[in-house]
């Protein structure tokens, strides 16, 4: 899930076949949970209800990361340059799939989708077809996870939403588990959360525990985005302060106008790290006073 601004004024456009044909014989807008797709000027939206985005693309730069929660997604970047296997939970329109794709030559992109209907899509979205370094495989992501034994990734990008909502499976102590268990030493899990969620806080407490060396969250300028980032040995808060801003640490194989593309969000999280720090010291100090009783900053 990306943006919760409604749609009144976009065209409604459903472009899968399989769509068209349910609207033109029922009259009927298509089910909710179906992937739907909106056009506005050179943009094409993905979305499952009427009111949150999925996914982005502009039709002319299907690589670009258009919504800034895709953007924050990419600070995995700084702490870890260059991956060489990236697994993805959720395909939506395939921006993360198609930028790295493009701008991280050489990686290998594992990308996993529960909903046919979505894949089914994936030349709307001028998302490549599978070759040696790509595969989209359709399965239930938590299930996945617990199943893989071959190989381990670098990276793990989780953006599963089963239509405004994220299945609970995706935010279960046994699936953070396991992508913990598939990291390799230094690696990163980045996941898209909804603050909206009931279960909000409980998933960032089952990641807390799991990740023992702590995650850090980022709001996203969308509403309804957290991103959340866990490490596999090294705090990865620790990290991002090391590798220090991001005109500092671009990739050599990211080109400069692309990297200040994605650059603010990239900010963002290294100032929310810096914002906590401050917070953090702040609440120590101020324990130390008389008549302190104690908080939490958050």
């Amino acid at each position: 899930m990306a943006d919760a601004r409604p749609q009144d004024s976009m065209t409604w456009t459903p472009l899968n076949p399989v769509l068209r044909a349910v609207e033109s014989l029922s009259g009927d807008k298509v089910r909710p949970n179906c992937p739907q797709i909106r056009r506005q000027g050179s943009n094409q939206v993905l979305h499952f209800g009427f009111y949150d985005i999925q996914s982005e693309m502009d039709i002319f730069r299907p690589s670009a990361l258009l919504l800034s929660y895709t953007q924050t997604m990419m600070a995995f970047l700084l702490v870890h340059p260059r991956p060489r296997r990236i697994l993805m939970i959720g395909l939506g329109g395939g921006s993360l799939l198609k930028f790295c794709r493009k701008h991280l030559p050489g990686v290998d992109l594992t990308v996993v989708e529960i909903n046919p209907d979505v894949i089914a899509l994936r030349s709307e979205f001028q998302i490549p077809p599978d070759d040696q370094r790509l595969r989209v495989i359709q399965a239930d992501g938590a299930k996945f996870v617990r199943e893989v034994t071959g190989g381990s990734f670098d990276v793990i990008l989780v953006d599963g939403f089963y239509g405004e909502r994220m299945p609970s499976s995706l935010g279960s102590s046994p699936f953070y588990y396991h992508c913990h268990r598939l990291l390799t030493p230094g690696g990163v899990l980045a996941c898209n959360l909804h603050p909206n969620d009931l279960m909000y806080e409980t998933y960032r407490q089952r990641m807390a525990v799991i990740f023992e060396t702590g995650v850090v969250f980022s709001q996203c300028e969308e509403v309804g985005n957290c991103i959340a980032f866990a490490s596999k040995g090294a705090a990865f808060e620790v990290s991002l302060l090391e590798a220090g801003h991001p005109d500092r640490g671009r990739p050599d194989q990211i080109s400069d106008a692309i990297w200040r593309e994605i650059g603010f969000a990239m900010t963002c999280v290294l100032a929310r790290v810096h914002e906590t720090r401050l917070g953090e010291g702040m609440a120590h100090r101020n324990s130390d006073s008389p008549g302190f009783s104690g908080f939490t900053l958050e």
